[in-house]
């Protein structure tokens, strides 16, 4: 997969992501976040989350 194309994927869920990290009961909604971004792009959980955490994207 193209870095263009991953970068697609992050920025399509970047604003719902950091919108479920600030609300409560927010596992379930990360989880299911990281899952989709993960099913989709084939990275490990743990990138994933670095990768929205460093704001590079």
């Amino acid at each position: 997969m193209k870095m263009e194309t991953k970068k697609e994927v992050f920025t399509r869920y970047k604003d719902e992501y950091y919108k479920a990290k600030v609300t409560k009961g927010r596992g379930k909604t990360l989880t299911k976040i990281i899952d989709t971004v993960e099913n989709v792009i084939d990275m490990g959980r743990k990138s994933i989350i670095r990768s929205f955490c460093s704001g590079l994207i």
